[in-house]
């Protein structure tokens, strides 16, 4: 109860908050009462840790890839491709940690969303159809999209994807921009 009276009641100390005519002293000691609170997020951080790692890493390797293609040229293509075949592999693990990111995020923010949009004696019929729907794409979208990649080709798909993808997130954008201004007025 203690830690969350001084949570609430601000980290710093009354001669550092602003207006006490006091300076501001910069310590980072403030920061050792946040860690009971953080002990229980050692997965999360050691994951944002990794992440920040990976994307350290890439912003290191680029421009040696990049040193070498201008001091030899394009003559010695083995280190040249040996460099860019790193840097691929890594960029690849890196948007694929993205994705996976956003797919473990998708699900339940669309899941509470559909709940607060629900109203309260219509929320199971509401959860129904979200659900129905999502299972439809599962089962209908490859046989769709193969269909498209066969007799249209790939440019045709992804162009399609990207088109009622942002058609999509346009659409989820105006629901939420409408809710927000219903609930503030």
């Amino acid at each position: 109860m203690r830690q969350t009276a001084e949570i609430s009641s601000g980290l710093a100390p009354a001669a550092d908050q602003p207006g006490s005519g006091k300076p501001n002293k910069a310590s980072l000691a403030v920061l050792a009462r946040l860690l009971p609170f953080l002990s229980s997020y050692r997965l999360r951080m050691a994951q944002a840790l990794a992440a920040l790692l990976l994307a350290a890493s890439m912003v290191l390797l680029v421009p040696i890839a990049f040193r070498q293609i201008i001091d030899r040229g394009f003559g010695s293509t083995d280190q040249i491709a040996a460099s860019f075949l790193l840097l691929g592999g890594l960029a690849i693990v890196l948007g694929m940690a993205i994705v996976a990111g956003g797919e473990l995020l998708q699900m339940p923010m669309l899941g509470a969303h559909v709940n607060d949009i629900a109203p309260d004696r219509a929320r199971g019929a509401y959860n129904g159809a979200y659900g129905v729907n999502f299972t439809f794409a599962l089962v209908f979208a490859p046989a769709l999209g193969g269909f498209v990649y066969e007799r249209m080709g790939a440019d045709a798909l992804w162009w399609s994807c990207a088109v009622l993808g942002s058609i999509g997130a346009l659409l989820f954008a105006t629901e939420a921009a409408r809710a927000r201004r219903s609930a503030a007025a």
